[in-house]
C-alpha cells in the first residue's frame, strides 16, 4: 500500500518506488535502530593548547521541535527520513508536504497519528527549533 500511494503521487513505477523509497527509508531506520546511539554518545575533543587543562566535551541534546518542509517528488523517502532522525534524536517533529502528495499526504498522516495514538493537531502551539527545507527542483 505504501508503494502504491507513492506512485500514484509521484508517477513513478513500483520497482523505483521500492528501491528509492522503501528500502533507502527502511535502511536508514535500520542504521538508526543498530548505530545511532553510538553516534548520539557525549564526545571528548582536543581543547588546544590554550587551554591544556580544560576538557572539551560535546554532548547531543534533542533541541526541540523541527519543522520539516518537504517536497513532492519522493512522498514516503522525505517524510519518514526526517521523521526517524528527529524522533531518535528525541525530538519533535511537524511536516509540511508539497500540495502535489495529497494522497500520500492523507495516508501517512493517518499511519502517523494511528502510531502516536494522537488525533490532535498541535501544530500551531508550537514553536519550531529547527526547520528542514529539502527543495527540488521545480
Amino acid at each position: 500500500t505504501i508503494i502504491r500511494v507513492a506512485c500514484r503521487d509521484s508517477g513513478k513505477t513500483k520497482i523505483d518506488a521500492y528501491m528509492g523509497e522503501v528500502m533507502v527509508t527502511c535502511e536508514k531506520i535500520r542504521w538508526l535502530c543498530s548505530q545511532g546511539e553510538r553516534w548520539l554518545k557525549p564526545e571528548y575533543r582536543d581543547s588546544g593548547l590554550l587551554n591544556l587543562l580544560k576538557i572539551s566535551r560535546v554532548d547531543f541534546v534533542p533541541i526541540g521541535l523541527v519543522g520539516a518542509i518537504v517536497p513532492w517528488n519522493y512522498p514516503f523517502h522525505n517524510v519518514f527520513n526526517p521523521l526517524a532522525a528527529a524522533v531518535f534524536a528525541g525530538d519533535g517533529i511537524v511536516i509540511k508536504t508539497s500540495e502535489y502528495a495529497s494522497w500520500s499526504t492523507k495516508y501517512f498522516g493517518r499511519m502517523i497519528r494511528c502510531d502516536a495514538g494522537t488525533t490532535q493537531d498541535r501544530s500551531c502551539q508550537a514553536v519550531w527549533t529547527v526547520v528542514i527545507y529539502l527543495s527540488s527542483l521545480d
